[in-house]
This record gives C-alpha cells, structure tokens and sequence, in this order.
C-alpha cells in the first residue's frame, strides 16, 4: 500500500493492511513515515512480523518507536552501527568517533552513535580509495577507471568481510549484508554475509 510524500500520516495504509489479514509488514518508508507506522502497529495492537527498509533502520529511529511494535523486527545491516553494544570497542568505530569529534561542528554524544554518519564516513572512506587508485595526475577518465575498477577490502567502517566491488558493468558497490533483528532497543546481526546484488 502506497503512501504519498504529503501524506500526513502512514496509520490509514497500516489499518488497511492489518485489515487484509496480513501477517507480515515491510515498512519501506522513510523517516517520519517509518515512525508513524511503528505507531499505528502499536496502536492497533496489530503483531505482524516487520520488514524495515534499512534507511529507516537507524537506531536512532527505532529506539524512538514504540518498542511493543518494533521487537523482533528485520532488516539488513552492511555498516557498523556505532550505537550497538557490539561494536563499543571496535577500531573502525574509535576511528569513526575520533575524526568525528576532531573535524564536526557541535557534534554531541548522540552524534558519535549515529549510524548515518558512519555510512557517510564508509562512502568517503571508499571514495579516498578510488582517487588513490586515479593515480597522481587525475583526470575524469581515471577517477572513472578507478571508480569501475574497484575491490576494496578492509572499510573499517562496514562489517568484516564485506569487500567494496565494482566493474564497468556493475556499479552498485555493496552486494554484500547481514540480516539484523532489533531486540532491547540494539539490533542484534544473524547469520552470515548474504549476497544482496541488485537484479
């Protein structure tokens, strides 16, 4: 069920679907949207599993969620989320917070766990990669060249073992995720690396 950007608010579509007898939701929402879902989950009392999309799956937003509605929800996960237990003493994450607290503006204590600028930081990390690999002389062709040409392994900031790949026929970098289940308020990653190449 569709929701239109000035719609304002998502609890007609989940009371709609709750009404269809469904027994799985996938919230492929953003921002707000998300969280007006998770509300009318709760306010429905409505237990379906839920799918998250994972731009809405920053646990800055889900801990904000009614939690009834959000345990035990599923998304994917190919970066280190600096707000999760796991990854409190991990070098790339203390890599993260440290460039973070030297370079940001008013960065704060909720800055340091969130999950949005750790993407920010891979893509840039992956971006330094590719001018490295340009050469000395850059031109358009060889950021181009390095840019088609990747296999970066070793991003502290995505999960061990994801390898940054792309070829003049395949550019989308990240092919590779974890599935994650949000329980107490962190997400937990299960399983192993699957592969989520676009088709």
């Amino acid at each position: 069920v569709a929701y239109e950007p000035t719609t304002a608010d998502t609890q007609p579509q989940v009371t709609q679907l709750k009404a269809s007898k469904a027994n799985v939701l996938m919230i492929f929402a953003f921002g707000k949207f998300s969280l007006q879902a998770f509300n009318a989950v709760a306010r429905l009392n409505w237990k379906p599993q839920i799918f998250v999309n994972d731009v809405s799956s920053a646990s800055e937003l889900m801990s904000i969620v009614p939690q009834k509605a959000a345990n035990g929800s599923i998304s994917i996960v190919f970066g280190k989320d600096p707000a999760s237990p796991q990854w409190r003493n991990d070098k790339g994450i203390k890599l993260f917070q440290s460039i973070l607290k030297k370079y940001g503006n008013d960065i704060g204590s909720r800055d340091l766990k969130n999950g949005y600028f750790t993407v920010g930081m891979a893509g840039a990390y992956t971006m330094v990669t590719t001018l490295k690999k340009a050469g000395r002389n850059l031109t358009r062709q060889s950021v181009m060249r390095a840019a088609t040409h990747l296999t970066e392994k070793g991003n502290p900031f995505v999960l061990p073992g994801i390898v940054i790949r792309t070829t003049p026929t395949s550019r989308f970098p990240l092919t590779q995720v974890r599935l994650q289940r949000w329980q107490n308020n962190a997400w937990r990653p299960f399983g192993k690396l699957i592969n989520a190449r676009p088709g």
